[in-house]
Parts: structure tokens; C-alpha cells; sequence
């Protein structure tokens, strides 16, 4: 998806849901946008947080997030504290996720945390040779709810130290907590069905009927 990243999603550009986040968020004091893209940046400006050219070589579809998270943090000459990163593919989250996420550090002495779903999934894994292995006993299949839960890396929050983070080069590092998220967060946006997905999820905000349902009396069983 061309200029995914400045696509309307609900009436306003998709990176702008990030900014929004993390500035209403109790835990973030500084905010910036890292973007190699002019209208991006200018958009950034506009929104009242900082503005950061990405160089060319750091903005490759090969290049990893980590050497432009350091670019940011010289740029603003900041060396310690915490660094919590919103990636705008993944907008369904809260201000009070990230302060959640960042409290997992402050008040709880973990280094670094991310955010992630439980799953009761059946998974299997294709080796590069064909073979396939499952993550269960196929040939005693359980019942799902009885799998040991796995946690799918979500990508709607990274949180962590920014010294060990300079000295590591990588956002996920030393002792690390996972925080969970609900259900509805999982959803990133790649593909043009991935968008028209989270455009309806932001839109309906099914997780409130979810609330309310269980807040009724009539949770499931």
C-alpha cells in the first residue's frame, strides 16, 4: 500500500493515531515522528510534535527499525530514560496502554516490554526442506483451551530503557515483561484488507459492546 502511512483511517491520516496516542499518553513527554517522507513530516509539524528526516540509508524496506530509533534519540541528544515506540501500522491501542506498558518498567524494574495477544492457536511451522512440525500432539489432539497459551508479538507497543537500548542496538532486551493486550489489537496493517479492517474496527469499537455484554451478566462460558 503507496503512502499507507498518510491514508485516512476514521477521517484522519493512519500515523496520526500514533502521535495522538503517545501525546495524551501520562507516560511520554517528548514526542517525534522519524520519516524520510516530506508530506509526513510536514503533517508531523503541523500536529505539534517533532519532526525527524530520516536518511536515505535508514529508510530502506531492508533497514532495521533500531539504527533510526538511534538516529532519533541523537537528534534530540537524549541518552537516558525510557523510549516507548508506536509503530503506525498497528493503531488500535490507548494512551493508557502506553502508560500501562511504560509503568511494566518504571515500577516493576524490567528493562524492556512489548506488547502482545494470548493465543490458544494450533501452529504449525514449514521447514525450509517441506517437512512440518505443530507446536502440539497432533496424533493426541487437545482440546484448544487446554493448549499452554502462546503470545503473538503484536507490534502496537515497544517500551524500554534507553541506555540498555544504545548499549544492546535492539528494543527488546535484558528482563523483558510482555504486556497483554485485548483481542481487537492484533489487527496491523500491511494490505489494503488489513486497512479496511482496523477502518471498521476504530469505527464500530466493538470491544466497548464486549464490555458491556460482560458487564451485564451475560458472559459466555
Amino acid at each position: 500500500m503507496p503512502n499507507k502511512n498518510i491514508r485516512a483511517l476514521v477521517g484522519k491520516p493512519l500515523f496520526l493515531w500514533s502521535t495522538e496516542h503517545a501525546t495524551n499518553s501520562l507516560a511520554v513527554d517528548t514526542v517525534a515522528v522519524t520519516s524520510d517522507s516530506p508530506e509526513i513530516l510536514s503533517l508531523a509539524k503541523e500536529a505539534g510534535v517533532i519532526p525527524i528526516l530520516r536518511p536515505a540509508e535508514l529508510a530502506t524496506d531492508e533497514a532495521r527499525l533500531e539504527p533510526a530509533l538511534e538516529h532519533v534519540l541523537a537528534t534530540l541528544c537524549i541518552t537516558e530514560g525510557y523510549m516507548v515506540v508506536l509503530p503506525p501500522t498497528s493503531p488500535i491501542r490507548t494512551p493508557q496502554d502506553v502508560t500501562n506498558a511504560v509503568a511494566l518498567l518504571k515500577d516493576f524494574g524490567n528493562d524492556s516490554t512489548f506488547s502482545v495477544v494470548k493465543s490458544h492457536a494450533f501452529l504449525w511451522e514449514a521447514s525450509p526442506d517441506g517437512s512440518l512440525s505443530a507446536s502440539y500432539d497432533w496424533k493426541n489432539r487437545p482440546n484448544r483451551q487446554k493448549l499452554a497459551p502462546t503470545f503473538l508479538e503484536t507490534g502496537n507497543i515497544y517500551a524500554c530503557g534507553i541506555e540498555g537500548f544504545l548499549r544492546e542496538h535492539n528494543r527488546i532486551y535484558g528482563r523483558t515483561a510482555i504486556y497483554n493486550m485485548n483481542y481487537w489489537t492484533q489487527f496491523q496493517i500491511d494490505t489494503l484488507e488489513d486497512f479496511i479492517l482496523c477502518d471498521l474496527l476504530l469505527t464500530m469499537k466493538p470491544w466497548e459492546s464486549v464490555e458491556a455484554f460482560a458487564t451485564n451478566g451475560h458472559k459466555s462460558g
